[in-house]
């Protein structure tokens, strides 16, 4: 039986035993709900392909900055180490160069995790790390390579075993989402891969290979059109191309928080002197400035949701750089000021609530998964948007949204505003088909998995009114309205609600001479 810290079911937790017994409890809670990633770096091609991972170094050691550097601040050549592709050493002999530098990782979040991976992925009792001899380093070697052999541990059964609902990969703007459409379709594979619009390669003039890029960016999607004109409408073009296949976010790993806009013409200017190799520096910062603030204001077009992480000298070796490639662990953090530089982009943009609007009850919402949530597990989150300060706050939030009148879709609207005097309440259905139609219009999703969805909101609906409000928004009486939207078309939807408000508030509309109601 093993005695490693790493099996320890109160690992990580509080040391105060109170406190401890309430992190338990919160724990049990959530320890079994389903992995939802939004930001990872995995490949989608990876599940396409399903293949066996070779050996223990490449999949474990080789791609993992974390544990490479930290050998590498030792003396270890990250060439032997296999980083980049190079094959200084065997897979065997880096694994026992690994073994040998491992008391490096002692008490760091790195040799904790690796902890993790052996005691609960591979079932080897950790503490067998403890000793580094190459006869010890090949028998974990071997036993590792056997297990990696195993079926059960190809990619997609493990992305079963470890209940992954929804995993957000960190995708090219100019990558044809093939695999992500692949998987979408797919129908033994349950597991949403959505890709996230990442742009930074075209953002950032001082990276090699910025102009080559930026050139065929503009050639592919620019609508035929030239310079920053091209630039802007072809990363609107890709934008709404992974929306399409399934995109909820964009993803952007800045230099600085700088949002400063420039004006076209200065944008322009910039552009062509990148173009040409004869920007200076500060022009480059400029330029990557202005496209975090032009990809905010497409982000209040477009709901991708714009994720920032600035404040790290991105490949800050050059040396590294040019022997190993990018991204192989040689970033370093900087001191960040976000006051000054945020403001521009919030000053425009920071009002807009469908950009920013944030409320208890919406970031619950996106806590749900959006499909295959068990009973238990949302009987779990229900418990917690029962209390009364989510619901008040619903009411405020509903309240506020029509003071000076408008259209509240959902949000338990119908009971919220029932005594409102001047409200129409009105119940939109359609049969399951033509909304299972409808559903994979938008998503791209299969027929199966749209009709999965559709059954999954109809319960969440319900049952978060019930937790709310303790109704049930599904019975017709609720509504002054009841319209099957796949009967008629949105012309005629019109006439009626227009028609019904009229005769339920005679005194509230008004005929104009055209005949047209207002």
């Amino acid at each position: 039986m093993t005695t490693s810290h790493a099996s320890h079911p109160d690992r990580l937790l509080p040391a105060d035993p109170g406190t401890r017994d309430i992190a338990r409890r919160l724990l049990a809670h959530v320890e079994d709900l389903p992995i939802i990633s939004p930001h990872g770096h995995l490949e989608a091609s990876m599940f396409v392909k399903d293949e066996a991972f070779p050996d223990p170094t490449s999949l474990l050691i080789s791609p993992d900055h974390y544990l490479t550097r930290m050998m590498h601040s030792a003396g270890v050549d990250l060439a032997d180490l296999r980083v980049g592709g190079h094959e200084g050493k065997s897979a065997r002999e880096a694994w026992r160069i690994f073994m040998s530098h491992w008391d490096l990782y002692a008490g760091t979040a790195t040799g904790y995790w690796v902890e993790q991976e052996f005691e609960h992925v591979f079932g080897i009792n950790a503490e067998r790390l403890n000793v580094g001899t190459p006869e010890h380093a090949d028998a974990i070697f071997d036993e590792l390579t056997d297990i990696l052999a195993k079926p059960d541990f190809r990619p997609r059964a493990l992305a079963e075993q470890f209940n992954l609902e929804v995993l957000a990969t960190t995708d090219d703007p100019l990558d044809d989402l093939a695999d992500h459409k692949a998987l979408a379709d797919d129908p033994t594979f349950s597991p949403r891969v959505l890709p996230t619009f990442r742009p930074d390669a075209y953002t950032k003039m001082y990276n090699a290979g910025w102009a080559e890029k930026t050139t065929k960016l503009i050639d592919t999607a620019g609508d035929g059109k030239a310079g920053w004109e091209g630039y802007l409408q072809a990363m609107r073009n890709r934008r709404q191309y992974f929306i399409n296949h399934g995109a909820t976010s964009a993803d952007h790993g800045l230099h600085d928080t700088d949002t400063t806009p420039l004006s076209h013409e200065d944008a322009q200017k910039i552009l062509d002197k990148g173009l040409t190799g004869t920007a200076t520096l500060a022009e480059m910062r400029a330029f990557e400035a202005n496209t975090t603030y032009r990809f905010a204001e497409m982000s209040q077009e477009d709901g991708l949701v714009m994720t920032i992480h600035p404040g790290v000298y991105r490949n800050h070796s050059a040396s590294a750089q040019k022997k190993f490639g990018a991204d192989i662990g040689a970033d370093v953090p900087f001191q960040m000021e976000f006051t000054n530089g945020l403001r521009p982009l919030l000053s425009d943009f920071g009002e807009n609530k469908d950009l920013i609007s944030d409320s208890s009850f919406n970031r619950w919402l996106r806590t749900v998964s959006l499909r295959s949530t068990q009973d238990a597990d949302m009987a779990a989150a229900s418990n917690l948007a029962a209390n009364s300060k989510m619901a008040h706050q619903n009411t405020r939030d509903v309240l506020d949204a029509v003071s000076d009148g408008g259209v509240m879709l959902g949000r338990n609207g119908a009971l919220v505003l029932g005594p409102v005097v001047g409200t129409l309440h009105i119940k939109f259905i359609a049969p399951l088909n033509k909304r299972v139609e409808r559903v994979m219009y938008k998503t791209g999703l299969s027929e199966a998995a749209a009709a999965e969805q559709c059954a999954l909101e109809d319960r969440l609906r319900e049952e978060m009114a019930h937790a709310l409000y303790q109704w049930n928004p599904g019975r017709d009486e609720n509504y002054d309205l009841v319209i099957n939207t796949g009967l008629m078309t949105y012309e005629q939807i019109v006439d009626l609600v227009v028609e019904t408000y009229a005769r339920k508030y005679p005194l509230h509309v008004r005929i104009i001479p055209n005949g047209k109601d207002q």
